[in-house]
């Protein structure tokens, strides 16, 4: 059991338990669950359409409810210990092929882009995520401080999302990576280092001021 979570994560954990679980098993007597239940559960999950990340995230949910219980001897075993790792394993719950854009659609996007008014002031934006490859959490949350035109590489170390609270508002979060992997230094194409200013001599991505203050990562 984890001793503490940030906000964001117990907010999207409370969304799947009410969405997925409490009318399903909120009232049913823990001792009565099976493996063969929590395995029915998560076919029907699959089967309405959550995807094979969404069920990991479930099951994050779930199977400490379940080891808790093991501990203070309310049940003798974790019915939910092997379930998903069952549907991990499986070719037919495997995740959908995603096809990246060839090079040639790429240019056929920007081109369009950039000739369309209604979205041309996001060129920018989109030519720098081609041209790097980051998140959109990860391209929000650059400082000016994080780009260095003359080795041309970004430094992410941090990301910005737009996120639910346990108050029921929104608000807009820092967060750094939970460990030095998600820290990373990426090149840039030349394409997105030319777009470091765009017509009006503003920032062609909005980057903060360079003050990291941040809530710690979810």
């Amino acid at each position: 059991m984890k001793c503490e979570i940030a906000e964001t994560t117990l907010v999207r954990y409370i969304y799947l338990y009410n969405k997925h679980v409490k009318n399903e098993w909120g009232k049913r007597p823990i001792q009565s669950v099976r493996y063969s239940d929590v395995k029915r559960f998560y076919i029907s999950r699959l089967k309405h359409g959550l995807s094979l990340s969404t069920l990991g995230n479930l099951n994050n949910v779930i199977h400490p409810v379940f080891e808790l219980a093991c501990r203070e001897h309310y049940i003798a075993a974790n019915p939910v210990d092997g379930v998903y790792q069952e549907f991990k394993k499986r070719k037919d719950w495997e995740p959908k092929h995603r096809d990246a854009l060839t090079e040639k659609e790429q240019e056929k996007l920007l081109s369009y882009v950039a000739h369309t008014l209604d979205y041309r002031e996001l060129l920018p934006v989109l030519t720098v995520f081609l041209g790097t490859g980051i998140r959109s959490g990860e391209l929000a949350g650059l400082t000016w401080d994080d780009i260095d035109f003359k080795k041309n590489t970004i430094s992410i170390n941090h990301t910005m999302n737009y996120t639910a609270t346990l108050d029921g508002t929104c608000k807009y979060t820092v967060t750094v990576p939970k460990s030095n992997t998600g820290k990373r230094e990426i090149p840039m194409l030349n394409q997105a280092g030319n777009h470091r200013h765009s017509a009006n001599n503003e920032p062609a991505f909005h980057v903060r001021p360079a003050d990291r203050d941040s809530d710690s990562g979810g």
